[in-house]
């Protein structure tokens, strides 16, 4: 059997006291703030070990090399915009395009003015489409009530027509922002300048 306290393999430890630490008691019983043997030391340190070599107190030192590089969302913003618009014509039945270009242009379009310009085309885009695809609806119900239904075999055509559009020059104009580049969508109103 080995002695409790006798030193480490090492010689660097130093064992704990059989009975715990001994706290010097001034005549009203509370701890003194004393330096004897077996009271803790300050706050934090472990008792009766010192920190190994080579590991300083606090933070870790900063890394060398450049500083990291500020973030730059504009392409994500832009892509929101454009790629955005089309998920809500596809999710909103066409009418909900303008949803996600709103959204990047109140939130990123008043400091960043290449994201305010590709919302506000974005927006003026699905903004004349959702009108189109409104007025394509109530042609084709009101088309299809009067023929009896036979109106609906030609008038579906409509309807479809402004959702192909719809996503077709969403997505366009979403590669061309992704590569950096403004498209101006064609056949849209231009409603907000």
């Amino acid at each position: 059997m080995t002695d409790p306290n006798a030193p480490g393999p090492y010689g660097s430890e130093q064992p704990y006291p059989a009975s715990g630490p001994s706290y010097p008691t001034s005549s009203g019983g509370s701890p003194t703030s004393g330096g004897a043997y077996g009271t803790q030391g300050p706050y934090g340190a472990p008792y009766g070990q010192q920190p190994p070599y080579g590991t300083p107190y606090g933070q870790p030192q900063p890394g060398y090399g450049y500083p990291p590089k500020p973030v730059d969302d504009t392409k994500t913003w832009l892509m929101v915009a454009h790629f955005g618009g089309v998920a809500g014509v596809v999710v909103g039945g066409t009418v909900a395009g303008w949803v996600a270009p709103l959204i990047a242009y109140t939130s990123k379009g008043p400091t960043n003015p290449t994201v305010r310009a590709h919302s506000v085309e974005a927006l003026n885009f699905h903004i004349t489409w959702a009108i189109a695809n409104v007025v394509a609806l109530v042609v084709f119900f009101c088309g299809s009530a009067v023929t009896l239904g036979f109106g609906a075999i030609v008038l579906w055509v409509l309807p479809l027509a402004t959702f192909v559009i719809s996503v077709a020059f969403g997505i366009i104009a979403g590669v061309k922002a992704s590569n950096n580049e403004f498209y101006p969508y064609p056949l849209s109103m231009k409603l907000i300048k």
